[in-house]
């Protein structure tokens, strides 16, 4: 149920953009896409669920960071990310819990106005697990797999080659002993060269 709330959360910030960059857009004419190199860096909070068993999941939360460059060719671009959503405590596992990736994605952008545009993620990362083995002698225990990922955001101009950027990412990682699927919700700015 908590892991709602940060996505109610983000919601919340994405209409408050939404209706920040409508105003924006209605007192500017809409310029054309922007093609070129940017970069992107962010921080934000990463939610974790665990164990799983049926419909129920181990969860925490852990303070995350991206960073990120990209070439924009109109509507459709290609990213490189390297993410850390950062460690949690775990109450079950005996230990730390923590995920970090680097990957490469496809981004497609929808413009809404002069201000505002929506992104659309999907790609692949290694993804590097690191989990405690839980029970007397914890010890820690680092995997690294190929997943899928996915992502959405908002972009909202602020300046010709500044923008802010509000997104959520989801990845899973995994280890012989645990399932982790990670959503993290991010706010950066972008700079476009």
């Amino acid at each position: 149920m908590k892991h709602h709330f940060l996505a109610l959360r983000a919601l919340c910030a994405l209409a408050t953009l939404g209706s920040v960059s409508g105003a924006l857009a209605q007192s500017a004419p809409a310029s054309a896409p922007r093609a070129g190199p940017y970069v992107v860096a962010a921080a934000g909070r990463s939610h974790y669920d665990y164990d799983c068993y049926l419909l129920a999941c181990d969860q925490t939360r852990g303070n995350a960071s991206k960073l990120g460059f990209g070439y924009r060719f109109d509507v459709v671009g290609v990213e490189g990310w390297w993410i850390d959503h950062g460690p949690a405590t775990t109450r079950n596992l005996g230990g730390p819990l923590r995920m970090r990736q680097a990957g490469i994605n496809a981004v497609w952008t929808a413009r809404w106005g002069a201000y505002l545009e929506g992104l659309l993620r999907a790609g692949g990362a290694q993804v590097q697990l690191t989990h405690p083995t839980g029970g007397i002698a914890a010890v820690s225990v680092k995997t690294s797999h190929f997943e899928p990922t996915f992502g959405l955001g908002l972009d909202v101009t602020v300046a010709p080659a500044v923008s802010i950027e509000l997104a959520w990412d989801l990845v899973r990682g995994r280890s012989d002993s645990t399932d982790v699927l990670t959503q993290t919700v991010t706010l950066g700015l972008k700079l476009r060269f």
